[in-house]
């Protein structure tokens, strides 16, 4: 059975298997006995992308036909008899998501992959953005309902947006003040607690304009969107406070 998608070494160089064969990933030398992999496969158009230690290396066609492309098993494997060489840590495998991280991959403060931001780090899994500093997180337009979990904890009140985004444009923005929780300036939560932690889920539905917010597993609001929009491509947290 032809792999859909296949990452391999070779002496001191990665390759990946694409539809037109093997490709040497220049401009990566192995230098270490640890890697930070990030795969994306795309099944819709055919496509995977590949990142070692949050550098990205291209994207290629995926090594099947598109009607044929499934995802079905992962192997982990080596041509080397009798011999420990592989050892995984802090393995994640997702399906549909645009993406998922739980801010553990970054090393020295540095944001994982695909993350940008000012003033923004990661911390022992926890994702810190300073006085007027943001964080965002570009992926590949999805489209239909649009799904954005995250967990937050105001210590002191601050204010904060969280921020889903198409080509830019804020379509869906969730905020909060000293003691309230509102979505498009509309209050959907009050008198909420400070230094306790609250999950966040905000489902936008690009197809009919509404967003529905959930506040700790519980649905607190359906409003419309800022506007029509066909997907959603970028998350965005901004702290509009003074202090983290």
């Amino acid at each position: 059975m032809c792999p859909i998608y296949r990452l391999y070494t070779d002496n001191d160089s990665f390759y990946v298997d694409t539809d037109k064969g093997p490709v040497d990933i220049s401009g990566y030398a192995r230098k270490s006995a640890t890697f930070t992999l990030n795969v994306d496969i795309d099944l819709d158009n055919g496509l995977s992308r590949t990142a070692i230690d949050k550098k990205f290396l291209g994207e290629y066609g995926l090594c099947t036909e598109k009607a044929d492309t499934n995802i079905q098993r992962l192997i982990l494997g080596t041509t080397e008899e009798d011999m420990t060489v592989v050892r995984l840590s802090n393995t994640y495998i997702t399906v549909n998501y645009g993406f998922y991280d739980l801010f553990e991959t970054g090393k020295d403060g540095n944001l994982p992959y695909g993350w940008q931001g000012v003033g923004a780090s990661n911390s022992k899994g926890t994702l810190d953005i300073a006085s007027e500093g943001y964080a965002s997180r570009s992926f590949k337009p999805v489209s239909g309902v649009v799904a954005a979990n995250t967990e937050f904890n105001l210590t002191s009140g601050q204010e904060i947006e969280v921020l889903l985004l198409s080509d830019g444009k804020a379509v869906a923005k969730f905020s909060t003040d000293n003691t309230r929780f509102m979505f498009g300036g509309k209050t959907v939560y009050e008198n909420y607690v400070h230094n306790m932690w609250y999950r966040l889920r905000i489902e936008a539905d690009t197809t009919k304009d509404v967003a529905k917010v959930w506040i700790n597993g519980r649905t607190v609001a359906t409003l419309p969107l800022a506007e029509s929009v066909s997907y959603i491509d970028e998350m965005r947290i901004n702290n509009l406070s003074d202090s983290n």
